[in-house]
């Protein structure tokens, strides 16, 4: 028997649809929690959240990046103020002391703190006619890394002022801000190149810092520049960033970086360089068109998204909760629905095993109420009409046991054998006659055992052809109980099932063992009889035939015949008339 999935108790099949429709219920919720309503605008809590934090990666990144290209704006039109005073460019056209040129330069550095370094280069030779802050000790354009190419084009006509990031193998990345100085009247003459340097990574700093209160603790914001093919990530770019800083950062492996790096901007949701899921915003601040930084606003995505899964585990708690206090007021409702079944269950068994008075009392004037008075109706009409029944099977009882008794005598005084065989020739049932004459152990028992030839035995009791009306008819020798041999005399008759098929042989037995003999002696002594018969007739007919050869003599010897011969036609007094005159 395969075992069935589908619990068969009723107060079970309660209790797993309930258990199964809140399942549904709950796995729905959790699926509209994880992946939102297919067609809506609704896209889950997970993706609302996720969102959320991409569009304040937005706007946050947006500030900071405006507030970066303030600052280098500010830096540009510091020095552009310098290069361009009328009476320091006059100055420097009059060949100023040294001391004195040194001096305007570090006045200027003082009141413009974010410029660390400054240099004035003669556009002639490319030494430093005046430097203060980190170009003091320098000489020549060489000792602040501006090569002789690099130096023609700043001396070249029509660039006037130039943005680059300059970042020495072992300082930290430089903005550098070269603006030429320019006297007199069209076409101008360059007496000067103004050469200043600010620390970047400290003012991309204060600029995190000073939009701290709408980033993240979580978030990590990562601001490179790509400086000659190689791209420089700015250390300290980070709200609390204390770890070492891996300045050479590869692009190829952070997606973000590179397409910002390219003019991009837009969200980004994907592993970052260290193969780590993240969630982040990229754009481009743009310096000039040569020089341009990359802005990047990240975070872990599974620690950004923690809040929302916490939420949903609150919510898959609630719901849980809700569920198991469900199931409690399931289990109580069904309990009321099935206790009532439960009793017409138990009723019924007792009905079932014979006791008609069990009885529902279900008071509830409900549908299982009304079922259980029904029910009792039913009862008290099946005992009524089993009380009925058993009247009547108890007079059906006695008319049968009286006519069992007289069919009982009947069989009993019949002094014929009557036997009954089933479809294997063995004795199912026998009268007294029967019984005493094959033994109280003849039922039972094959008939073959009884029969003196053994193999008729079944013969004996096969039915009668199909369509004959009457008893067939058999005689053989038959083993009494007491070892005799005795000739039985049998005519059997088939008892036949509602499809026709014979289930039973019906056979009655008379011991012809006398008669037989009895036959047997007067067929003995008629043969006798004949045979003395025919003795005595031969002699008559010879007779005959010497009286007609006496009469032929005499015939021909003239005299009268001496024996007169009766033929059949004549009268038997002829015969006796014969008889007396001829002795």
């Amino acid at each position: 028997m395969k075992p069935c999935l589908i619990p068969v108790r009723f107060r079970q099949r309660i209790l797993l649809g309930f258990s199964l429709l809140v399942l549904l219920f709950l796995g729905v919720m959790i699926l509209v929690e994880l992946v939102g309503i297919p067609g809506t605008a609704n896209r889950g809590n997970l993706e609302r959240f996720r969102t959320r934090t991409l569009s304040d990666m937005e706007l946050v990144s947006g500030l900071l990046s405006q507030r970066i290209a303030s600052w280098q704006s500010g830096r540009r039109a510091d020095v552009d103020g310098l290069a361009c005073s009328p009476l320091f460019c006059q100055t420097v056209a009059d060949h100023a002391a040294p001391r004195t040129l040194a001096a305007e330069l570090e006045a200027f550095r003082t009141s413009h703190p974010d410029i660390e370094s400054i240099a004035l280069l003669d556009p002639g030779d490319a030494s430093i006619l005046a430097a203060a802050g980190g170009f003091a000790a320098a000489t020549t354009a060489t000792d602040i890394a501006i090569g002789p190419a690099q130096f023609a084009k700043l001396v070249h006509p029509g660039y006037r002022e130039t943005v680059d990031i300059h970042h020495a193998a072992d300082t930290a990345p430089r903005l550098r801000i070269m603006h030429q100085m320019l006297v007199g009247a069209a076409p101008a003459r360059t007496v000067g190149v103004l050469v200043a340097e600010s620390d970047i990574e400290r003012a991309v700093h204060m600029r995190i810092w000073s939009v701290s209160n709408f980033l993240s603790k979580d978030w990590q914001c990562v601001i490179a520049g790509k400086t000659g093919g190689t791209v420089t990530q700015f250390c300290g770019s980070s709200v609390g960033d204390a770890q070492t800083c891996d300045r050479l950062l590869d692009l190829s492996s952070f997606a973000p970086g590179r397409l910002a790096i390219s003019g991009l901007e837009g969200p980004y949701d994907g592993p970052d360089q260290h193969g780590v899921a993240v969630l982040a915003f990229y754009r481009q601040i743009r310096f000039d068109p040569d020089v341009a930084l990359a802005l990047v606003l990240k975070t872990d995505r599974a620690h950004a998204m923690q809040p929302a899964t916490l939420e949903l585990w609150h919510r898959c708690i609630l719901w849980l909760t809700l569920f198991i206090a469900g199931i409690g007021l399931c289990r109580f409702l069904s309990k009321q629905i099935s206790r009532p079944i439960n009793e017409l269950v138990e009723v019924a068994r007792r009905i079932e095993a014979g006791d008609l008075t069990g009885r529902v009392s279900v008071p509830e004037a409900s549908e299982i109420g009304r079922f259980a008075a029904v029910f009792n109706g039913m009862v008290e009409t099946i005992q009524r009409s089993h009380q009925d029944l058993e009247h009547q099977l108890q007079d059906r009882t006695r008319d049968l046991r009286i006519l069992t008794a007289h069919q009982n005598a009947i069989l009993t005084a019949v002094p014929d054998i009557i036997v009954e065989v089933d479809t294997e020739h063995v004795f199912t049932w026998s009268n007294r006659a029967g019984l005493d004459f094959f033994g109280e152990a003849m039922v039972g028992r094959p008939a073959a055992a009884y029969a003196v030839d053994a193999a008729n035995g079944p013969a004996l009791f096969q039915p009668p052809a199909a369509g004959a009306n009457k008893a067939r008819y058999v005689e053989t020798w038959q083993r009494r109980q007491d070892g005799e041999i005795r000739l039985l005399a049998w005519w059997s008759s088939e008892l036949t099932d509602e499809q026709g098929r014979v289930t039973r042989v019906i056979s009655t037995a008379r011991d012809i063992t006398e008669r037989k003999r009895a036959e047997e002696a007067l067929q003995h002594e008629y043969a006798e009889l004949e045979r003395f018969n025919r003795v005595t007739l031969g002699r008559e007919l010879r007779m005959i035939e010497l009286k007609k050869e006496i009469n032929a003599l005499l015939h021909a010897a003239g005299q009268p015949e001496k024996y007169r011969i009766v033929t059949a036609d004549e009268p038997p007094s002829a015969v006796r008339e014969d008889r007396t005159s001829h002795p």
